[in-house]
């Protein structure tokens, strides 16, 4: 799963080497900036599936060269963002563990995503969690 950031990455002070992306190097998707499409298509020539999150314009996902645009669940109002990446990947995990359509994935990875940018942190109170279970049981 690849997220599509707006902003540099700079080296991580880790010993095992992570691929890092910047205007002096050469990525996987350079020349297709902002096409985000062509990122997921470029990006799932490389796996079995691709998936490009745009946050709150959603999430493109590319598979046997289909391309799957995947809009985003409203949040009412957004207070912290940390941890919505991860959640999105645990809900689109989630729900490709259970064999579902991808954009389904993609929809669950959604809920959990506009569900913990209303929280301050990332940790989700129980009655969030089981709205979140509501809306997944209703997919």
């Amino acid at each position: 799963i690849h997220h599509h950031h707006d902003h540099h990455h700079h080296p991580h002070p880790h010993p095992h080497p992570h691929p890092h992306y910047s205007s002096s190097h050469r990525s996987p998707t350079a020349g297709i900036r902002d096409d985000y499409p062509a990122m997921a298509l470029e990006l799932s020539e490389l796996c079995e599936i691709a998936a490009i999150k745009v946050g709150a314009h959603g999430s493109y996902i590319a598979h046997d060269r289909n391309i799957q645009k995947i809009e985003s669940e409203p949040a009412a109002r957004v207070v912290d963002t940390t941890g919505a990446g991860d959640l999105w990947a645990a809900g689109f995990l989630f729900g490709w563990s259970q064999n579902r359509p991808l954009s389904e994935c993609a929809k669950i990875g959604s809920i959990l995503g506009a569900a913990v940018v209303q929280q301050q942190g990332s940790t989700l109170p129980e009655n969030v969690w089981r709205n979140i279970l509501d809306q997944v049981r209703a997919l």
